[in-house]
């Protein structure tokens, strides 16, 4: 999977611009606030229809504008094929070779790509939300359809939800029919859910204690267990015995036992919207008991495994996407880190403030992007950053 060009228009701080990477390694470098984690985010949102510093659309359209586009030629194989997102505030419209795209598996994951972010301590310490859309990523790399169960399931929550909302207004006691047909749709959507993230989870747990090992020079092993209200906990290895039918009985429970509650607060309060995931380190809670290392290192396992999964199921290399590179790492874990994608075969976008000339070199400043000048001694100028 290669990014063969770039365009930004009215994107962030960028009014128009275009590159041409190398289909390797590429490192954009620039002082905070210049406009470089841009550039990454603007191939994540082509990948991943969404920004992976969690920013809304209209955030990512530029100051003063009311639409923004963001497109990628990208080359799989001997297939190119031109990505495009166009962004308004309130909306955004993804294509492919200029044709929309009527299901989100038609779109996401045709370019693959991992991100590693700042931001991804919040998996491990932010709030549950957090963790679920990392498991929702990972069951998206395992079957592409799981962004349309998810999609769907969240139509069905918000016209459910609008439902409680007028019963609980209207002071309703007795439920109306249709609160049973919202119900089992939402049971039906919401079992896939469920039963698409445990057995991600558990197909993968191996590979991150391989990973965190490596980077911490450890021998630790990670658990993981599913959390829901629905059902007890479910940790490694129990995901053979967790079938679909059997989900979607003990969801029917407990919207039968909830739903008197749920007309009196008029949300819904059962399903896989409400669930997380809990992540041990030698039976300590990671997120409560964890230090910032480990917690680095765990994150880091986390995104590796993405591109392991991606490697093994889908037979690709993923772009990969480092953002801030100098900032959020130690030495030992920075090194690590460079070492293994200097040996990977996938295509690596870099963002730092400090020099690192391997591969190409794009310096940001003032949201332009300008070839590196390089003095005597080839180092990149004061001049370019």
């Amino acid at each position: 999977m290669i990014l063969e060009r770039l365009r930004l228009y009215n994107f962030r701080c960028y009014e128009e611009t275009e590159i041409e990477p190398d289909s390797r390694f590429n490192v954009v470098i620039g002082l905070n606030g210049q406009g470089k984690t841009s550039i990454l985010e603007a191939i994540g949102l082509v990948a991943f229809l969404r920004s992976f510093r969690g920013a809304k659309n209209g955030e990512m359209v530029r100051l003063g504008q009311t639409e923004g586009l963001v497109s990628a030629m990208v080359r799989n194989g001997d297939l190119r094929a031109q990505h495009s997102v166009k962004l308004w505030p309130t909306r955004k419209q993804a294509t492919i070779n200029g044709k929309s795209c009527r299901y989100l598996s038609e779109y996401v994951g045709k370019m693959s790509a991992v991100s590693f972010s700042p931001t991804d301590l919040e998996i491990i310490r932010g709030s549950p939300e957090n963790r679920r859309l990392w498991i929702d990523k990972l069951c998206q790399i395992f079957d592409p359809t799981h962004a349309d169960i998810v999609a769907r399931y969240q139509k069905i929550l918000e016209q459910r939800n609008r439902l409680l909302r007028s019963l609980s207004e209207g002071g309703v006691k007795r439920p109306p029919a249709d609160l049973e047909i919202w119900t089992d749709e939402l049971i039906n959507w919401g079992a896939r859910i469920i039963h698409n993230r445990i057995h991600s989870v558990d197909k993968s747990v191996d590979t991150i204690s391989k990973y965190y090992n490596e980077i911490s020079r450890e021998n630790t092993r990670i658990n993981v267990r599913y959390l829901s209200e629905n059902f007890d906990e479910v940790t490694c290895g129990q995901a053979p015995l967790i079938s679909l039918e059997l989900i979607a009985q003990l969801l029917r429970k407990r919207f039968e036992s909830s739903q008197q509650k749920e007309m009196i607060l008029g949300t819904t309060a059962v399903g896989p919207h409400r669930d997380d995931i809990e992540i041990t380190m030698g039976g300590n809670l990671v997120r409560a008991f964890g230090s910032q290392g480990e917690v680095r290192s765990l994150v880091l396992a986390l995104r590796l495994t993405e591109v392991e999964v991606y490697r093994t199921f889908q037979k690709l290399n993923p772009i990969l996407l480092i953002d801030d590179f100098s900032s959020e790492l130690d030495a030992r874990r920075r090194k690590f880190l460079l070492d293994y994608l200097l040996l990977s075969e996938s295509q690596v976008f870099l963002s730092t403030t400090e020099e690192l000339t391997i591969g190409k070199v794009f310096v940001v400043k003032d949201g332009k992007i300008f070839a590196p000048e390089l003095n005597e001694n080839g180092h990149v100028t004061d001049r370019c950053q």
